[in-house]
């Protein structure tokens, strides 16, 4: 039967209305009591300190039910959905609770602020989230980085997921963080360098700790015009992405010229570790590491010039391997191929090649 133009109207209103099916739509419930619990969400059944009271151990967990993923308090017996989490942990109605997460998430669905309390209307408009203080930091030229974070949206995922297989949950086990902005000061002079959230222009920040544990940050642009702008960097170039990710012992680690090329890479299956730049070296306390945990170790660098040379030399310093793909016209490394070619082109050039 042939639909009415106002039957279709009435459907996209629907569509695009603020209801938790459409919010669910765009965010699934893992990732949404993510961003709203105070801990890192490991496995199912993970125990963690309620952060309704004063817990002195772990008296709940999460676990999927019934096709959803559930909050379970061990101690009261009580079971609430990510929802109802929210609406205790701000003190709102269930349509406040909708509307919050519309807005950290730019879900940009249609709601009436007549139901939401005036008090929380401000609070709750508020994009920008204080990134952790050790994020607020200097070294020794002397540069300050101020740090405002986001919520995961939609476009995010448009990004990650829909080009590279990347999954938000995944960005976030790697210590990436979506910005809302940031500044940049320069030998305490005012701030000369800042950037805010567009959708069109992401960026994202990279944290990594070095043996002692300090942290320092990576800024990515990946979509902006000018290619000066797409990374600022405070970081160690002699650090490792994904070290704390990887298991105790195994077959086989590659070693990817970025994150988002090892990332790639793990959603294939593979472990992986990168160097913060392609051209660099890997201190040899961290070589030793990953040597003693791992059969083989294979250099995958970009396959330009530049980087067939740099992974050739690294082998031999390092008596490792290092392979080079060949056959993707058009393409100079792995998350490139993913984007033109897709994750099984890949998949089975590896396969041949490792």
């Amino acid at each position: 039967m042939k639909l009415k133009p106002s039957d279709l109207l009435g459907k996209y209103i629907s569509m695009n209305s603020l209801t938790k099916e459409n919010i669910l739509r765009e965010i699934n419930e893992r990732d949404l009591f993510q961003a709203y619990f105070p801990y890192k969400i490991d496995r199912r059944k993970s125990k963690y300190k309620n952060p309704f009271r004063l817990d002195r151990r772990g008296t709940c967990h999460f676990n999927w039910f019934k096709g959803r993923f559930i909050f379970f308090d061990n101690a009261t017996r009580e079971q609430i959905d990510v929802f109802a989490f929210i609406m205790r942990l701000y003190n709102c109605t269930f349509y406040e609770a909708l509307y919050k997460i519309n807005i950290d998430y730019r879900l940009e669905l249609t709601c009436n602020t007549t139901y939401i309390r005036r008090d929380l209307l401000s609070s709750m408009d508020s994009k920008t989230i204080p990134i952790e203080p050790s994020l607020f930091m200097s070294r020794s030229r002397p540069v300050c980085y101020s740090i405002m974070k986001r919520y995961w949206n939609k476009f995010d995922g448009l990004y990650w997921k829909s080009k590279y297989g990347i999954t938000c949950q995944t960005l976030i086990n790697y210590n990436v963080v979506p910005l809302d902005s940031y500044k940049i000061n320069y030998k305490g002079t005012s701030w000369t360098n800042s950037y805010s959230y567009n959708s069109k222009d992401p960026c994202y920040v990279y944290r990594l700790y070095d043996t002692n544990d300090k942290l320092f940050v990576k800024l990515y642009r990946p979509l902006v015009q000018n290619k000066e702008d797409k990374w600022r960097s405070d970081e160690n170039t002699h650090l490792l992405h994904g070290l704390k990710n990887l298991p105790d012992t195994g077959n086989l680690l590659l070693i990817s010229s970025s994150l988002k090329d090892g990332l790639c890479l793990q959603q294939l299956g593979y472990n992986f570790t990168c160097m913060t730049v392609e051209i660099g070296k890997i201190p040899l306390i961290q070589w030793n590491n990953i040597s003693s945990r791992f059969k083989r170790i294979v250099f995958l660098l970009d396959f330009d010039k530049p980087g067939i040379d740099w992974s050739i030399r690294m082998a031999k310093e390092y008596k490792a391997e290092s392979r080079i793909i060949t056959g993707f016209n058009g393409c100079k490394d792995v998350a490139e191929i993913v984007e033109m070619y897709g994750r099984h082109a890949l998949h089975n050039k590896l396969k041949n090649i490792l």
